[in-house]
Formats: C-alpha cells, structure tokens, sequence
C-alpha cells in the first residue's frame, strides 16, 4: 500500500471533533522557499521565478479551479477561472503593485475542496506570500514525481538559480490556509502524521519565517528544513562555515550543486517518508546532512527560540520535530513509546 492511501490520512483528534485530515490537508510532493525580503525578492528575480513556476505549470494548468490575488495590503482578488496573463504571475503581480507597497501580497492557485468546500484542500496547488518573509509552497500529487510530469532536473536547475536563503523539497502535505488555518485542530491531527512519517513535512512555512526585522537575528532564524532536496544560502552557508566545510567527506549517496549563492543537497534518488521499516538504509544519510547543517548552540528551532510548528500545547514536541535531523530525538522518542 502507498504511503499517501495510509488510514491516519483519515484520522482526527476528538478533542477537536471529527473533522478528518483528507478535508483540509492531503499528502503531496512539496517545495518549499523562504527568504527574507532583502534578498531574493520575487519582483527582482521575475524571470527566475517563472522558470521555477513552470516546472509546475502542466500539473497546475490541469488540476487548478481557482486563484487568488492579494494585490494590496488586505485585499484579495479571487477568480474562478484562470485566466491566459494569469500564467505569468510573478510578472502580473509586479506590475499590478504600486511601489513601494511590495509587502503584505502574493497569490495562489488552489484545487480541491475542504470540509466547509473551501478550494485549498490540494494536493496541487502553488502558493507565494510575500510579508516580512517572502515564501513560496508548492504541491503537486505525489503521482507527478513518479510519473515524470514533474519534471525535477528543471526543478534542480530552477532553484539554483534564485539565491534565496532556504528550502526544500520531498514528500509532505498540502495544507489548506483557509480553513482552521494554523489553529489547534490542524496542529493535532498533523502531529499524529509526523509521529508515523517523520521525514516527510507535515507543518507551514509561514511558522518558520521571522518578523519585525529579526531576520537578520543568528539567534531566531535557521533554515527552513532538510528533506529529499534541501537548498542552503546566505547567510547560512557562512554561519556554517562555507560549502567546504559542509561537503568534505559527505557520503556518495549526498550529492549536491552549487548554484546562484546556494546550494543544493539531495540524499538518494528519492525521497522517504521516514515511516519505521520502509527506507531504513536511506534514514541515516539525512541524519547525516542533518548534523552538517544544524544551528550551532541554543538558537532557533530550540527550547529557547522555538518555531511554532505545532499549537502551543505541543510546543516541546514542535521543536524536537523541527530538530529531527539534528539530533534524533523526534524519533528516539517514538521508539520508546
């Protein structure tokens, strides 16, 4: 049985009603980027930014129903239909933005309806907001990558081409921003995910960006996450103390490419979901990057400046998730259960 047909993709937390997760949040192929606003915004890298776009134009053009546009501060434009100049929307929303207002916008091609039919279930959909962070959420159904409709060597060559400060790819769940939003019942009913998958990525960007000017904090800012693919550039690659000294002696199975100010790792020729028994021999190989590329000292994701992955209550257990490759104990913690 697939990984994605998986019963908990069904389960809910009873303290939260019977909401399932398939209603607001599916399995997926996921990119994720986060930058800071001062480097490698989207209006300054319009053309590698919609060379990136269409690698996952076919898989968008076939499965998107709607699209929304936040052109100013608050406002959202919503479509039922796409539109022809809605194929280059990185170049649209550039030109459709007054300067200097180039926070607080961005836009979203949705498919698939949640529990109350809101259009943002997924699994396919491509998201960018642009705020004191600027990040981008890609999802397509797992199907695209083994098939080949994603095609990732153009994903690889698109990436290293903008020199945004971190990101992923691999498995994951498109996670729906309309409905409960980051609230407690999608925190619960995605924690039991990550116990059971722990590789793939079950949490939003949007939790893992910085605010009010501590982007440039060494003590709240880390990489956005490790997966199959895993993208590192300034200023982390420096605070790591340069390419050298991440690559000397990595494993063959780790390869990786520089790029425009990053680079670009990848652990074996597919992604894994982390899942107990499936994929043991590859597990070892992210732990192993993963001890190259975590923070150094008690700085974000830490107890002491953590991350909100998960709701409040499981803040302990959010940060041992977004540590899992850094120190194991996401995962030495459900061995002992």
């Amino acid at each position: 049985m697939s990984w994605i047909n998986d019963p908990i993709f069904n389960g809910s937390h009873e303290e939260h009603g019977r909401i399932l997760l398939s209603q607001t949040a599916r399995p997926a192929f996921r990119l994720g980027l986060l930058s800071s606003i001062h480097q490698a915004h989207p209006f300054e890298f319009v053309d590698e930014y919609q060379r990136l776009f269409e690698v996952f134009e076919p898989i968008l053009r076939r499965d998107a129903k709607r699209l929304k546009f936040w052109e100013e501060p608050g406002l959202i434009r919503r479509r039922k239909s796409i539109q022809k100049g809605d194929w280059t929307p990185f170049a649209h929303l550039k030109a459709s933005v007054p300067p200097p207002d180039f926070t607080f916008v961005g836009f979203e091609f949705q498919s698939g309806k949640t529990v109350d039919d809101i259009h943002d279930a997924g699994p396919t959909s491509f998201r960018v907001r642009i705020t004191d962070t600027s990040w981008l959420d890609a999802t397509v159904p797992v199907d695209a990558l083994d098939d080949g409709t994603l095609d990732v060597d153009e994903l690889k060559a698109a990436l290293l081409a903008i020199p945004t400060r971190s990101g992923f790819a691999g498995y994951g769940l498109c996670l729906s921003q309309d409905h409960h939003g980051t609230g407690p019942s999608q925190g619960y009913r995605t924690y039991e995910v990550a116990r059971k998958f722990p590789a793939i990525d079950t949490q939003y960007l949007s939790s893992r960006g910085w605010a009010n000017g501590s982007d440039d904090d060494p003590n709240r800012t880390w990489i956005l996450g490790l997966n199959w693919l895993t993208l590192v550039g300034e200023p982390f690659l420096s605070r790591m103390g340069g390419v050298t000294s991440i690559t000397d002696g990595l494993p063959s199975e780790i390869t990786w490419e520089k790029g425009n100010e990053t680079v670009l790792f990848q652990i074996g020729d597919r992604p894994i979901t982390g899942e107990a028994g499936i994929d043991d021999a590859l597990l070892p190989l992210y732990f192993e990057l993963g001890a190259r590329l975590q923070p150094p000292g008690d700085v974000t994701p830490s107890r002491k400046y953590p991350r909100p992955v998960f709701v409040n209550t499981l803040q302990n257990e959010g940060v041992d998730w977004d540590r899992r490759f850094y120190d194991r104990r996401w995962f030495k913690k459900g061995q002992a259960e």
